[in-house]
């Protein structure tokens, strides 16, 4: 399983190398800063209500609202990326990978709920978020082994993984600072933090997409066709 999962042999000459769409890959970081933004804001609503029940839907707001929008990043990084033959998704995988973005989030929030969380829970939260996220990452990668073979280089998949729970810890954190002081420091400091999760997420994604291998299939005919992705990724992004 290792070895079909990893690239451990010389890289095939059949590797397919692709190309970004800046256009899509700034659009991508858009999304990861307002999805970042929107995760500090619901930290402060969740501190800030006292009714419990409130304090719930907050919560599975927060969760669809912070994993739609890592996700969506996730996505339209992937679109960004164009390859000289078609790509489809899986639907299932696709899914699957939404849901995990969702649980990830929603756990991060409901260690957040109070407003001095102990320190080990933030400390093994970030590590649990940052496993969702990567697991997010590449249940979405999956999706797409229906028309190409997909491996991974060790060192860049461990290092993608290293940057996804560092990211979640820096998030937890600047979760916490960012909701405290004045109305006006607290803007600052969310948006602040929003930009630089966003570079976090960000660097997650293309760094796992760096350590992917893609191979045609065998019975795959090529294509130059590509993927209508300017139209889809606005879809994803509204």
């Amino acid at each position: 399983m290792a070895a079909s999962f990893f690239q451990l042999t010389p890289i095939p000459a059949t590797q397919m190398l692709g190309t970004y769409d800046f256009n899509l890959v700034v659009l991508s970081y858009v999304i990861a800063v307002l999805a970042s933004y929107v995760a500090l804001d619901f930290v402060g609503r969740l501190h800030a209500e006292k009714n419990s029940s409130a304090k719930l839907y907050w919560l599975i707001g927060g969760a669809f609202a912070m994993g739609a929008g890592i996700w969506s990043m996730h996505f339209i990084g992937m679109l960004a990326f164009v390859m000289p033959m078609s790509m489809g998704y899986s639907l299932g995988w696709t899914l699957l990978s939404f849901l995990s973005a969702v649980l990830a989030s929603g756990f991060a929030l409901y260690l957040l709920r109070d407003k001095n969380p102990q320190a080990q829970f933030v400390v093994s939260g970030g590590v649990l978020m940052g496993l969702g996220i990567a697991t997010m990452h590449y249940m979405g990668m999956q999706a797409m082994t229906k028309y190409a073979s997909v491996s991974y280089l060790p060192g860049l998949f461990i290092l993608s993984i290293l940057i996804a729970v560092v990211a979640s810890e820096a998030a937890l954190w600047l979760a916490l600072k960012s909701n405290q002081g004045t109305a006006r420091r607290q803007f600052n400091l969310k948006v602040i933090s929003a930009l630089i999760m966003g570079v976090a997420i960000c660097g997650m994604h293309y760094t796992g997409m760096a350590a992917a291998v893609f191979v045609p299939l065998p019975n795959h005919v090529m294509s130059g066709e590509m993927i209508p992705a300017d139209l889809l990724a606005i879809f994803i992004a509204g």
